[in-house]
């Protein structure tokens, strides 16, 4: 099964969130290319010594701007909303490939899928805007309330209903501590409470958020921000591969 599309949408949104946390590092490269032309002009052709005078300070400023600490709160909640994209973005890519392994099973008699019992309104038949194969999918996601921002529902749901069995590696493991982060930036005010723990406390060894304790506030960084795309990367694309081969 060709799932070439599908990972090459969740790439296109990976980049688009890598845009958007070096969003201003564009923009200070852009200021900075000007200030240093200034700089050198002011210096070497007007004879400014003086840093307060020729740019210098400026240049100073533009390049250190990320360790500002008076902006540094700012920069946690773009990244705290990087990471709130990338889990919605990762669920959504996972939502992709089991339709499509759904559609898939359909065509293939795949008892797995065909035994399946649906509790389903008259309404939700006639309500099909395709054919009958590539709805089962969402009619499974729905009715059988799986959640692709678990890693158990989804490790789970994939085993049961087309037999692969996906290790939990490391990789796994940072992405567990992204989602519980994910719900805490979303509903508890990004704070670590005792619900998040108990999602990470089984996500160990992991690389993420290793010192992550009750009550803390979480703020992630730009590398982190990296990590937890890099790894929600490898692990579409291994999915990929292995239903596809499947």
């Amino acid at each position: 099964m060709d799932l070439t599309n599908q990972v090459a949408a969740f790439h296109a949104n990976l980049e688009s969130v890598r845009k958007l946390v070096n969003f201003d590092a564009e923009v200070r490269d852009i200021a900075l290319k000007g200030v240093q032309s200034l700089h050198e002009f002011l210096k070497e052709s007007k004879g400014f010594e003086n840093p307060a005078w020729n740019g210098e300070r400026t240049l100073q400023i533009l390049r250190s701007i990320r360790d500002s600490p008076a902006l540094k709160d700012r920069y946690s909640t773009i990244y705290n909303s990087a990471v709130v994209l990338l889990v919605s973005y990762f669920g959504s890519a996972i939502g992709d490939v089991f339709r499509a392994a759904a559609a898939r099973a359909v065509t293939r008699n795949d008892p797995r899928v065909l035994d399946t019992e649906l509790k389903i309104k008259v309404g939700d038949v006639v309500g099909l805007t395709a054919a009958p194969e590539e709805q089962i999918g969402e009619m499974l996601i729905q009715k059988e309330g799986i959640s692709f921002q678990d890693m158990q529902s989804t490790h789970r749901a994939f085993k049961h209903y087309f037999g692969v069995e996906l290790p939990t590696t490391e990789a796994v493991k940072n992405i567990i501590v992204g989602q519980a982060c994910r719900h805490a930036i979303v509903h508890d005010g990004a704070t670590a409470n005792a619900r998040v723990m108990n999602q990470v406390r089984n996500a160990t060894p992991r690389t993420l958020k290793q010192d992550l304790c009750l009550n803390q506030k979480i703020k992630f960084s730009i590398a982190e921000v990296d990590l937890l795309a890099a790894d929600m990367k490898s692990y579409i694309e291994n999915l990929a591969n292995v239903v596809g081969e499947n």
